[in-house]
């Protein structure tokens, strides 16, 4: 029997206490880096939105660009959401998917999301 090429769902639960710490955040912070400051090259954001924010790194590099925003993240990850909750406990999080964001339409200036597109659920429906 020929081995399964089929990839296991990555358990963001469990990854989230040590996500912050994985090799790929260097890699993570150069793509937020180069999205705030395209962001900032546009608009200085009252208001943020980071869909996929798992711990909340791209919001915390935000709230050091702009300090008096609000910022906003969601998550389908819960423990991603509690890990985000304390590392930055001015900010809102929520337990969600891009498809129904717990939001009103036009509650914030600017949306992001960053290395999560490909873990949505139905894409077109996220980016309506």
């Amino acid at each position: 029997m020929a081995p399964s090429t089929e990839k296991k769902p990555i358990n963001f639960d469990q990854w989230a206490p040590t996500y912050d710490r994985s090799r790929n955040q260097r890699f993570y912070g150069s793509i937020h880096r180069t999205v705030l400051t395209f962001v900032a090259s546009h608009i200085q954001p009252n208001t943020l939105l980071d869909l996929g924010c798992g711990t909340g790194r791209l919001l915390y590099a935000a709230k050091q660009r702009w300090p008096d925003a609000i910022l906003t993240g969601i998550d389908p990850s819960a423990k991603m959401v509690e890990v985000a909750r304390r590392s930055l406990p001015d900010a809102t999080f929520f337990v969600g998917q891009a498809e129904t964001l717990p939001l009103p339409d036009s509650s914030v200036e600017m949306v992001v999301s960053t290395v999560s597109f490909h873990h949505w659920r139905n894409h077109l429906a996220g980016l309506r």
